[in-house]
């Protein structure tokens, strides 16, 4: 990721963190029917950002039995990483995946 992608995924996380802050916030004062609408309000740009993330693919070939599969971002934010380690050089992420071919779990980096 760039660094315009570091910086939206950074505001992005900051500005959720606030909501559930002013969420917790409100509901701790007494305001509910203020904090419903607070998470009624924040449901919408995660709606969005799922759905940008489940568009996405990465795709990525199984050392077993060489089958290219495809992998959503929204899946990957989920899944185990690792970076720059013995599965992958220095400032590349290999993901800890499951061949859907051959069911071989393997640290895959994503092809270019």
């Amino acid at each position: 990721m760039g660094l315009i992608g570091d910086v939206s995924k950074g505001l992005l996380i900051f500005a959720v963190g606030f909501w559930v802050y002013l969420i917790i916030q409100l509901i701790v004062t007494g305001q509910i029917v203020f904090a419903a609408l607070f998470l009624v309000g924040l449901m919408i740009p995660i709606v969005y950002v799922t759905l940008d993330y489940r568009s996405n693919f990465r795709e990525f070939q199984c050392r077993k039995c060489q089958h290219h599969f495809k992998v959503s971002y929204l899946t990957l934010v989920f899944t185990r990483k690792s970076q720059g380690s013995a599965h992958a050089p220095t400032g590349t992420a290999a993901y800890n995946l499951e061949c859907p071919k051959c069911y071989a779990k393997a640290w895959l980096v994503p092809q270019e």
